[in-house]
C-alpha cells in the first residue's frame, strides 16, 4: 500500500464513471491495519439518478467509503454507500 508509514489514508477522485464496489479498497486497507477515507465524485454525463417524480436522471451515485481497523475490544468498521437513495447496481431501467 502507498500508505505503509501511515496509518491513514485519504481519497478523493472526480469526475470519474462506475468504479465498481469501492469497500474492496476499505477491505484491504483494513487487512493492512490501516484507516481510510474514499470518496467519489462521478462525471455530470453519467447522472442516472432523478429528483422527486423526476423522469431523467440529474443525479449520480457519489459513492462513499469509510474503512477503520479493529482493536483487541472492537471489530473494524467499513461503510461502503452510495449517497443517493438507490445505488448503480441495484436500479433496473425498463
Amino acid at each position: 500500500m502507498k500508505n505503509a508509514k501511515n496509518w491513514f489514508g485519504f481519497d478523493d477522485t472526480r469526475n470519474s464513471h462506475h468504479l465498481g464496489r469501492i469497500g474492496t479498497y476499505g477491505e484491504q486497507s483494513i487487512e493492512a491495519g490501516k484507516g481510510v477515507n474514499a470518496f467519489c465524485q462521478c462525471d455530470r454525463s453519467f447522472s442516472l439518478r432523478s429528483t422527486y417524480r423526476g423522469s431523467d436522471g440529474r443525479f449520480a451515485t457519489n459513492p462513499i467509503c469509510l474503512a477503520m481497523p479493529g482493536t483487541n475490544k472492537h471489530p473494524p468498521v467499513l461503510l461502503d454507500m452510495a449517497t443517493s437513495r438507490i445505488a448503480l447496481g441495484r436500479q433496473e431501467f425498463p
